[in-house]
Parts: C-alpha cells; structure tokens; sequence
C-alpha cells in the first residue's frame, strides 16, 4: 500500500464532550445565533408590555399565548441540544484522507465516503467536522492533533482534496483505486480476527 502523505491521517477517540459539542454546532447551524435571540425576544416584549400598560381584556389570551410559545421555544431548544445516550469513551478510530475521499476504520471495519458526498468542511477552536447530510458529521477533535498548526494543516488538506476531486472526480477516482483496493484486501486479512458488533460510527 502507497504511503500516506504527512498530514492526512488522525488516530483519536470520541468523549461525552465531544458529542455534547457537536450538538450544540449543528443546533446553532440549523438556527442562527440571531434568530435565537429575536424569536425570544418578539415573545417576551408583549408580554412585558400587557402586564405593565395594557388594560384590554383581550390583552390577556396575548399574553398566555407568548408564554406558552416562549416555553415552547425554549423546550424544542434543550431538546435540540441533547445530545443522544454515547459510550463513555468511543473506540479509537483512524480517519484517512485520500483524493477519492474520507475513510474512516474503527475495529478493523473501514469505510470510504467519496469527496462529493462531504457537503461541507468546517471547523471551531475545538473540533473539525466534515459533514456528510445536514445532520451527521465526521468529527474530529482538535485535542487529538499535536497543536493548533497541524490541525489548520488537516482542515487544509481536507479543503484541497474536496476541491481537487470536484474538478476532476473520474480521473481521481482512476488514481486512487489501486491504493483503495490495497487498503481493502488489507482490512479484510484481519476482518477475521476483529469483533463484528462494532460498526464504524459517524455522529
């Protein structure tokens, strides 16, 4: 099997953290820091004003209805950012980038996401997520890299190969076989010997 150029593989593991962050990203993604701030706020302002001035019988169905849609709001939000029952710890994985795309092997179970299945690449000052649907994401903490450079350098490569394999996806696709097809027949001499209950796992 080819070697892999310096940069494009992390070994890590997953913590409750990590998944407790993601959820809050991808619920801040889905509502914007500024529609969680107006939407609140359109509700609570009425409410403020018919208990403070309003004298109008028909005042009162106002306010019950923008408290009940506040407790709403608010309910949906902390529901959002639950995030689902993790393990503890999650197995370590190898996540690999190659120019056909991202692979990832937990438990000697490997699989292979191709570049125009990633619909985005984005990052915080903690994680790295290369996202496969609008909801389930390749995460990757930055803990897990040796500093802050080598992890901008793996956002980087992750940038540059996606962009590479959307100009020319066949001929990538016609480089990267041979290698792929080595890393498989690898994978399945030890498939053999390795627990099949622990399937790879994006969040």
């Amino acid at each position: 099997m080819s070697a892999q150029p310096a940069g494009t593989e992390i070994k890590y593991t997953l913590e409750p953290v990590d998944y407790q962050r993601y959820y809050s990203y991808l619920y801040s993604r889905q509502l914007p820091l500024w529609a969680q701030i107006v939407i609140p706020t359109c509700l609570i302002l009425p409410t403020i004003y018919v208990i403070a001035i309003g004298r109008n019988p028909l005042d009162y169905p106002i306010v019950a209805m923008c408290l009940i849609g506040f407790a709403l709001f608010w309910w949906i939000r902390r529901i959002a950012l639950r995030s689902p029952a993790q393990p503890q710890t999650s197995p370590e994985r190898l996540l690999r980038l190659t120019p056909a795309g991202v692979q990832q092997t937990v438990d000697a179970e490997t699989e292979t996401v191709l570049w125009i299945d990633i619909i985005d690449i984005t990052r915080t000052k903690e994680h790295l997520y290369l996202f496969v649907s609008a909801n389930t994401a390749f995460v990757i903490p930055v803990r897990a890299f040796p500093d802050a450079q080598a992890a901008e350098a793996f956002y980087q490569q992750a940038l540059q190969l996606r962009d590479a394999y959307m100009e020319h996806p066949f001929s990538v696709e016609a480089t990267s076989a041979q290698g792929v097809s080595e890393h498989e027949s690898e994978t399945a001499s030890t498939k053999n010997h390795a627990p099949e209950d622990n399937s790879p796992e994006q969040v």
